[in-house]
C-alpha cells in the first residue's frame, strides 16, 4: 500500500506543470515567475505580455494553468474566461490591483 503510495507521487512530481502567464508589467511578472521557480521540478512558465500574444499561445498549447492579469493593453482577461456552453478545460486565476465587485461577478 506504502509503495502504490509512493509511486503515485512519484508519477505526479515527474509530470511537467506548465503555466501561461499573462501579464504586461515587468515586475509583477518577475515575481510570479520567481516564484513558481523556485518550486524546482518540472515547471515551465511562459509569459505573454499580451490577450493577442496568449491566444496565440493558446492556440497550440494547452497550459496546466493559466494565470492573468485582468487589464492588459489589448483588453480584458475576462475575455479568455468560456460561457457557459463551453466548459473550461484549464483553471484560470485572474488577478488585479483594479479589483471590485464587478469583475468578481463577471469573473
Amino acid at each position: 500500500m506504502q509503495e502504490e503510495q509512493n509511486q503515485k507521487t512519484r508519477t505526479i512530481r515527474d509530470d511537467s506543470f506548465d503555466i501561461l502567464l499573462i501579464e504586461d508589467e515587468d515586475s509583477h511578472a518577475e515575481l510570479i515567475q520567481r516564484a513558481f521557480e523556485d518550486r524546482g521540478g518540472h515547471l515551465h512558465v511562459y509569459r505573454a505580455n499580451l490577450l493577442s500574444e496568449a491566444r496565440a499561445y493558446l492556440a497550440s498549447h494547452t497550459p496546466t494553468l493559466i494565470i492573468a492579469d485582468w487589464r492588459l493593453p489589448d483588453g480584458e482577461s475576462l475575455a479568455l474566461l468560456p460561457d457557459r456552453n463551453d466548459p473550461l478545460a484549464t483553471p484560470v486565476i485572474l488577478m488585479t490591483s483594479y479589483g471590485n465587485e464587478r469583475i468578481a461577478v463577471e469573473a
